[in-house]
């Protein structure tokens, strides 16, 4: 209490000062945290948020969570695909399971790309890719793209970078060559990889 008022002679020296014990938490990334309302309360203002942790934190995949399960929603699938970015992931995550160009299977860095986001069928499968962040990253900035071959080909920006030895290499694809990427919407993707420099 003394250390306290040094800071602020404010607070009463009779107060008492309480304290909250976290059992069985789990730590999400940054872009994962929930919105208050979202899990049906408020916080006062008063709450502070420290990530200033000892030991060591493990992310949890939301979908396999006990605890989400049993204490925070009594609905998760609806809530998972909230999070998740909606069924379009989904569907893909059912269908590749993992990151087609590095086989990256955790969920929770997995994201959902448009191969052609502007055509009227966007949330076909067939127009979608399932990548990890970093490589959506790229895919989303032109840098990086799949071709009508089905292998990745990139811009040269990339050159001398950890990503140049992805230049050539076979996607993963479904086992039901029905789902397999529409060649078309490659071919219009290809088109917008970043052409200076190109390979």
């Amino acid at each position: 209490m003394e250390r306290l008022r040094s800071i602020n002679k404010g607070i009463d020296p009779d107060s008492l000062i309480g304290c909250i014990i976290l059992k069985d938490a789990i730590y999400f990334s940054d872009r994962g945290f929930l919105k208050a309302e979202e899990l049906g309360t408020t916080f006062a203002n008063g709450i502070q948020k420290f990530k200033y942790l000892t030991g060591i934190a493990h992310e949890a995949d939301i979908g396999a969570s006990l605890a989400i399960k049993e204490y925070l929603w009594p609905n998760l699938i609806s809530h998972r695909r909230k999070i998740a970015s909606g069924a379009f992931r989904d569907s893909l995550l059912e269908i590749y399971g993992r990151c087609v160009i590095t086989g990256t299977d955790y969920p929770l860095v997995l994201k959902a790309a448009h191969i052609n986001p502007d055509c009227q069928e966007a949330e076909n499968p067939q127009n979608g890719l399932l990548l990890r962040s970093d490589i959506n990253t790229l895919y989303e900035a032109n840098l990086l793209t799949v071709d009508q071959d089905y292998r990745v080909k990139l811009s040269r920006i990339l050159e001398n970078t950890s990503y140049e030895d992805l230049e050539g290499k076979n996607v993963y694809l479904p086992r039901d060559a029905h789902l397999y990427p529409s060649r078309e919407a490659l071919k219009k993707r290809e088109e917008k990889l970043i052409s200076l420099g190109r390979r």
